[in-house]
């Protein structure tokens, strides 16, 4: 459905460009792990500093960032719509 075009997908990963991902890269910069700005595009430095950050965590370093991932860095991964 055009609803499910257009959510958020479970995983990010390189080649995305979602509103999460600069999310994503702003808190994985203030952690340490991305240096650049941050913007809506995964790129393989993102999925660099998400693998380097997994793998600190205990976690497979890999370059893709989960939902648990972006809870686990306090990114927001549901968009509410505000009524009146």
């Amino acid at each position: 459905t055009a609803t499910q075009k257009l959510s958020q997908p479970l995983v990010l990963q390189p080649g995305d460009y979602f509103p999460a991902v600069e999310r994503l890269e702003a808190a994985l910069a203030q952690a340490g792990y991305f240096i650049g700005a941050a913007d809506w595009y995964y790129t393989a430095e993102t999925a660099e500093a998400v693998a380097n950050f997994r793998g600190d965590m205990g976690l497979a370093p890999e370059g893709h960032a989960d939902r648990a991932l972006l809870r686990r860095l306090g990114v927001q991964v549901t968009y509410g719509f505000g009524g009146c």
